[in-house]
This record gives C-alpha cells, sequence and structure tokens, in this order.
C-alpha cells in the first residue's frame, strides 16, 4: 500500500484517547474480581460505620475507593502530561502514516519511527480514534477521520497476523470490542 497519509491532532484529541487510555488500562488491570473486591470492602466499612465501629480497618476500607481514584487521576495526570508536552512541541499538530506489507511508518516534526507489524500488542478502537499499543504503556493514536476503510482494513489485518488473532480491545483472543458501543462484551 505505502500510500502517505496525514494524521490530524488536537489537544482534544490527545485528551480523549490518554483518557480512553488510562480508564480501559485501569479497568483492565483490575478485572472483574478486583473491582467487585473493592465494592465489596467498602460495603464492610460502610456497615462498620454504620454500627458504630471506628477502627483503623474501617477507616483503610472506606478510603480504598478515594485511593484508587487518585491513583487513577496520578496516572492519567502523568500519562496526559507527557502527551501533552509531545502535542506541543510538534511544530504541526500532525504526522504521516504510510503501511506497508512488512511494517509501518509514522513520522512527525518530532521524530520518524518505522516498525514491523509484530510490535503491535493490541488495537484497541475508539469511534474517533484507535490506539495502537506497544506495550503496557505505549501508545499511538490514529484519528479515524483521516483513515479511510481500505487503510484500517490494512491495519485490522497486518495487527492481526502479527499477535496471531485478531488484535482486540476487551483483552480476549478472537473479537474486537468497539469502543462504548459494546461495553458489556467480554
Amino acid at each position: 500500500m505505502n500510500e502517505i497519509i496525514k494524521l490530524r491532532y488536537s489537544e482534544d484529541l490527545v485528551r480523549e484517547s490518554v483518557r480512553a487510555f488510562v480508564g480501559r488500562t485501569l479497568v483492565k488491570a483490575m478485572g472483574r474480581r478486583g473491582w467487585i473486591v473493592i465494592v465489596g470492602v467498602v460495603i464492610w466499612g460502610a456497615y462498620c460505620w454504620a454500627t458504630g465501629e471506628r477502627g483503623v480497618m474501617t477507616w483503610l476500607a472506606l478510603a480504598l475507593p478515594v485511593i484508587v481514584g487518585l491513583l487513577g487521576a496520578w496516572i492519567y495526570a502523568v500519562h496526559y502530561r507527557n502527551s501533552l508536552r509531545k502535542f506541543r512541541a510538534m511544530k504541526e499538530p500532525e504526522a504521516t502514516l504510510s503501511c506497508g506489507e512488512e511494517d509501518f511508518t509514522m513520522e512527525s516534526s518530532l521524530a520518524k519511527v518505522t516498525l514491523k507489524w509484530a510490535a503491535v500488542v493490541e488495537v484497541w478502537r475508539f469511534p474517533r480514534f484507535w490506539l495502537i499499543l506497544f506495550s503496557r504503556s505505549q501508545f499511538a493514536t490514529l484519528p479515524l477521520a483521516d483513515l479511510d476503510a481500505e487503510t484500517q482494513a490494512l491495519i485490522t489485518r497486518k495487527t492481526t497476523d502479527a499477535v496471531g488473532w485478531e488484535a482486540d480491545s476487551g483483552g480476549k483472543r478472537g473479537f474486537v470490542r468497539e469502543g462504548k458501543e459494546k461495553e458489556g462484551v467480554g
């Protein structure tokens, strides 16, 4: 294919992509059981509080959602600050993407990188953009407004070939969960 595609970015897109990345990362890291445990601990803490128990364990149980919330906010702030710093350092808020059969290249005024498709760990799909993940903490944002159907199909095919299944959004092999539209799946 090797057509050069211009990708346009904005602060809103940066903010939205970081929010999506951090949100899905936290949900994925905690898992369903983790969230059930947190809710259970908070319910237990509320019960203890209601029955007059004001011990250290009660306070810790009630502080747990605050601690998790602060941790999430801190992770978001770090990723957002780093992403915004890179965005603002760009001469123009755009990059180019060139997809080939073996690799793909992204280039902006800051850097140029060519990677094999095998470097892609997952593709998280959202209504306005895709996040191409290279590790648990590194990703690139592809604005869908700039990607035609042919390029989207190529990226899907090449990432499927690279990881051995359709790189997905839900941490399960064999299907793709599209952003918020199918939130209940998986």
